[in-house]
């Protein structure tokens, strides 16, 4: 397989017409997991999953919660 191949403009095409759609179906993914977590451990505290979540989901270097 020819790596040019990979990289065509049918291929930025379509991240570019994606990328809006990719950007809201990562947080959509992370949410499903963190909700699976919490139906499979029903003992974890909302609190805590819900900080895990805003965790996954701030921008690189905001600080999330009171204690940092």
């Amino acid at each position: 397989m020819d790596f040019q191949y990979i990289f065509d403009d049918k291929w930025w095409m379509w991240v570019w017409h994606n990328f809006s759609f990719v950007m809201l179906l990562i947080p959509s993914i992370a949410a499903t997991i963190l909700k699976l977590i919490a139906i499979r451990h029903p003992e974890v505290p909302t609190d805590t999953i819900m900080e895990l979540f805003r965790k996954i989901c701030a921008k690189p270097g905001e600080k999330i919660g009171g204690n940092q």
